[in-house]
């Protein structure tokens, strides 16, 4: 299944959007771009942790 984020600041949009996407998956949707950010965010570590993997918050330093 297929998931997807709208990120778009006008309801109009997101509305047409989430309803035209919805037949082919899940459909998440943000009306600014910090929020759209932390729900990709919080999917990539979801993802990750599903696989056993973490991202790394530590730099390089060589």
């Amino acid at each position: 299944m297929s998931k997807f984020l709208v990120v778009d600041d006008e309801f109009v949009s997101l509305s047409k959007l989430r309803h035209l996407l919805s037949r082919y998956g899940e459909v998440d949707v943000a009306e600014c771009g910090r929020t759209a950010m932390e729900m990709f965010h919080r999917a990539l570590e979801e993802a990750l942790q599903s696989l056993g993997l973490s991202i790394a918050t530590e730099t390089c330093t060589e």
